[in-house]
């Protein structure tokens, strides 16, 4: 018989752990498409307002609140620093069951997998609308941006050596 997560009971507006809890004592990935991220003030663990960023999903999943290492992750798939350019990217949210929490305590929390999920990536050349962006990054960070792109979409060599040409200019 599968159990339901104390939390489950009360009105959440945003994804937890209880969320992907699977009922049977382990957890469930959402694999989800990024509709848009949006800035929001909520209220932190001690009442005070906080200005957070929030994933919106194509899928009828809640939103989720996106710390640091989360957009730095999106932003290595996206190839992209603004949160404009993160939509239709697919992610893989997990539970961290020994994460670290507000006030340094541990315990459960959503994270984002640092490798999308398995899909036909789509292909980034020239013509897509990503690729201005991932010249700057390369101009930034060198092969890291390309490797990081690589985690969601499909780059050629002859667009790698493109790249790396403009990024020189």
């Amino acid at each position: 018989m599968k159990k339901t997560h104390w939390k489950k009971t009360f009105n959440k507006d945003f994804l937890g752990s209880h969320d992907l809890d699977n009922g049977e004592g382990g957890y469930n990935d959402a694999s989800v498409t990024i509709d848009r991220v949006e800035l929001q003030t909520i209220k932190d663990p001690n009442g005070n307002n906080e200005a957070v960023r929030i994933a919106h999903f194509v899928e009828k999943v809640k939103p989720m609140i996106l710390n640091v290492g989360a957009c730095e992750i999106i932003e290595g798939f996206t190839g992209s620093r603004y949160i404009e350019d993160w939509s239709g990217q697919k992610i893989a949210v997990y539970v961290d069951t020994n994460a670290k929490l507000f006030g340094g305590q541990r315990g459960a929390a959503c994270r984002i997998r640092t490798v999308a999920p398995r899909t036909e990536f789509p292909v980034l050349d020239e013509t897509h609308e990503r690729f201005p962006a991932l010249v700057e990054a390369y101009k930034e960070k060198g092969d890291e941006a390309l490797v990081n792109a690589r985690k969601g979409f499909t780059i050629s060599e002859a667009t790698e050596t493109t790249i790396k040409q403009r990024a020189a200019v």
